[in-house]
């Protein structure tokens, strides 16, 4: 079956700011209430939001996004059309690249305004993962410690499959001033 953003409800929950290192990588908490797992994309962004029509200056060149379920790391990614073994040796299902694709989601897709791939788009972070009711923790950071304007992004995928949602999304960053201010989007 096909993904597709959840018709109803809350489908998309994102934070841009400016990720660090150590203490000052960015990190997104988001919470999914039910009784049944649901299908989520986790996407870590950077480079591709230095192209029009956002033209974004100092953005990170090359994300790396690890989610975690309270102190276990469960998933991560470095370059999203790479697969990790750390979801399935935790325990969780993650979608490979090509079902990355298939939601529609993947960051090599025109964003609005655009009409070819934004720059960068190989280098964004993305994890399709299918996780029961819980509060995860989702960290972007530079690779090789580098730093620069991020997105972390959680996007409901399974549509009306699942009776459970995604409901809350809260982060922890370095608020600056000009294009270091830390921003919400839903």
């Amino acid at each position: 079956a096909a993904l597709a953003v959840s018709p109803n409800g809350l489908s998309n929950i994102s934070t841009r700011g400016l990720v660090l290192t150590g203490d000052n990588v960015m990190i997104g908490g988001f919470i999914i209430e039910g009784t049944v797992p649901k299908t989520g994309l986790i996407r870590g962004r950077g480079p591709s939001m230095s192209g029009a029509p956002f033209s974004i200056p100092g953005t990170l060149a090359n994300p790396f996004l690890q989610i975690f379920s309270g102190q276990t790391l469960i998933a991560q990614n470095n370059d999203w059309q790479s697969s990790d073994p750390v979801c399935a040796n935790a325990g969780f299902t993650c979608g490979a690249p090509a079902e990355i694709s298939a939601t529609g989601l993947d960051p090599c897709r025109p964003n609005p305004g655009q009409s070819v791939p934004p720059p960068g788009c190989a280098q964004e972070a993305a994890i399709l993962i299918t996780l029961p009711p819980g509060g995860y923790t989702a960290m972007e950071s530079g690779v090789g410690g580098a730093t620069g304007i991020g997105l972390i992004e959680v996007f409901e995928v399974d549509g009306g499959a699942s009776p459970s949602k995604l409901i809350n999304i809260s982060t922890r960053g370095r608020v600056n001033s000009g294009d270091n201010v830390m921003i919400g989007g839903f």
